[in-house]
């Protein structure tokens, strides 16, 4: 095998390799911001769960719509 065929083999390796690299981070984090999306979407459901609760036990109704 001459160099230069060596070179371009080793060369497509690590453009593959950058390249499933940069699609892993991609993934990644987008995991995060879904994670971090349903962890806001969490303490907003549990805030408002609290408040109704709080409502509740001081003698008021539900909120008004």
């Amino acid at each position: 095998m001459h160099h230069e065929t060596a070179y371009a083999i080793v060369e497509q390796f690590r453009r593959e390799a950058e390249r499933a690299a940069a699609e892993a981070r991609l993934a990644t984090e987008a995991r995060l911001a879904a994670g971090a999306r349903l962890a806001a979407e969490a303490r907003l459901a549990a805030g408002a769960r609290l408040a109704a609760e709080a409502r509740l036990a001081a003698g008021a109704g539900p909120p008004d719509r």
